[in-house]
């Protein structure tokens, strides 16, 4: 079980990269209620998350071969919980050894900052293929009543003030 953070400096908007690999027999519900504590130490600092890697979970919201399993649906309902989007699409990263079946499994999740550019499905490493994404980080976008104004009285020439006024 293994989830690493990296946090990527670029202007002022922090992203945080989460590289995640859930193994198939790990309950689901926990290993997201550790992902959901860590990104709620994140939402404070209006950060942009990606998360990739191996999640073991299936869904056709992002057109999985395969049908929907219970680890899918708990991921996809965490996904649309948290605002995050599964970016991996029409493609299979895991095939069997006998070449028997093939999954998509190895995922790209992000909040929607990003515009994504050559997503590509590599040739395999053992019994995955890497998942190669280039990614354009745009700051976060503030509307004019998020932003406030604090003044501040101790830098005003106050002699210039009450010749101004008086």
């Amino acid at each position: 079980v293994g989830t690493y953070c990296i946090e990527l400096v670029k202007c002022d908007c922090p992203t945080f990269l989460f590289c995640c690999y859930r193994p198939p027999q790990q309950s689901m519900a926990i290993f997201l209620s550790s992902l959901r504590e860590s990104l709620d130490h994140l939402t404070h600092r209006n950060a942009n998350v990606i998360l990739v890697g191996d999640f073991n979970a299936q869904h056709t919201d992002w057109r999985s071969l395969d049908a929907n399993t219970a680890a899918g649906r708990s991921l996809a309902g965490f996904l649309d919980d948290e605002g995050l989007t599964q970016i991996v699409r029409d493609n299979s990263t895991r095939h069997s050894p006998c070449g028997r079946s093939s999954s998509l499994l190895d995922l790209v999740i992000m909040t929607q900052p990003f515009k994504s550019h050559n997503l590509r499905i590599l040739p395999p490493i053992s019994d995955h293929c890497p998942v190669l994404v280039d990614l354009t980080i745009y700051p976060p976008h503030f509307s004019r009543s998020q932003c406030s104004y604090v003044l501040d009285f101790t830098a005003v020439d106050w002699p210039a003030v009450t010749e101004l006024i008086g």
